[in-house]
């Protein structure tokens, strides 16, 4: 979220170039900071029982279905997880502003697609071209 914000002073004062350079340098550090100080997860312990009923199949709506809800009770489990740890004052602040940020964010992406498909509806002929240069000038 602070790109967006630091981006235009940076290109005053850099350029295109820079702008990129700054960029290629936060991707940069954010890849080291993964590879190097972030640890491994645990290992997950395969269970061969299911592989073997499952082999057979192609397609299931019940693996599926299972797939989503598992995934929502991992989501869940983790938030409960993340919010009632007990922290200090000040990284709580910090993570209720993070998911604040990622609200936001997940709203934005959300209303750029539904935008997309209205201006699919309504105008005539309407594409991907024309979606990107409405983009364009909107910035």
């Amino acid at each position: 979220m602070s790109g967006f914000l630091a981006s235009p002073f940076i290109f005053q004062k850099l350029g295109y170039q820079g702008n990129f350079a700054v960029c290629g340098g936060a991707v940069g550090l954010a890849i080291v900071y993964v590879i190097f100080l972030v640890p491994e997860p645990n290992k997950v312990k395969k269970n061969s029982d299911t592989q073997e009923k499952n082999e057979g199949r192609k397609f299931s709506f019940v693996f599926v279905k299972n797939l989503i809800v598992r995934a929502f009770l991992v989501l869940k489990d983790g938030f409960v997880t993340l919010a009632t740890r007990p922290r200090t004052r000040i990284l709580k602040i910090l993570i209720l502003i993070q998911l604040i940020c990622f609200a936001i964010y997940w709203l934005c992406v959300e209303v750029n697609v539904l935008l997309y498909l209205y201006m699919m509806l309504v105008f005539e002929g309407f594409n991907a071209d024309d979606y990107a240069y409405f983009l364009v000038s909107l910035f």
